[in-house]
């Protein structure tokens, strides 16, 4: 299998994850490419790796092709320590597994972390 994963010229952040990434292949004697964005080829991969769901063209580009993706954001908790992995699409359009926990039992390990949107605007408002 060919992998290929792709990272924005100017973005540290990618491609210290996708470097995490590729060493995680690694160990399970997977090679995989890092490469910039611009070098991305339509069909030169079987799975494309990559940051952002706004990298249509690459997408579109290994949907063509018959081929794989996985897209890699921030995460939704935390979002400088984790980071969120949609196969084939992001958020209700991709493909997840998760271990087989109940929903309830993976949300009360998160539990503790969740705030309300704008933390600190909030308190801001009921300060004044």
């Amino acid at each position: 299998m060919r992998i290929g994963l792709f990272a924005g010229a100017q973005a540290q952040h990618q491609r210290e994850w996708l470097t995490a990434f590729q060493a995680g292949l690694k160990k399970h004697n997977q090679p995989a490419d890092l490469l910039f964005t611009d070098a991305y080829r339509a069909g030169a991969y079987d799975l494309a790796v990559f940051w952002s769901a706004h990298q249509a063209r690459l997408m579109a580009g290994q949907i063509e092709a018959g081929a794989d993706f996985l897209i890699l954001e921030r995460g939704y908790i935390d979002r400088f320590r984790y980071t969120s992995a949609r196969f084939n699409g992001l958020h209700g359009d991709g493909q997840a597994c998760f271990k087989p926990e109940t929903p309830s039992a993976r949300g009360e390990r998160w539990l503790s972390l969740l705030q309300p949107w704008r933390f600190d605007r909030e308190k801001q408002k009921s300060a004044s």
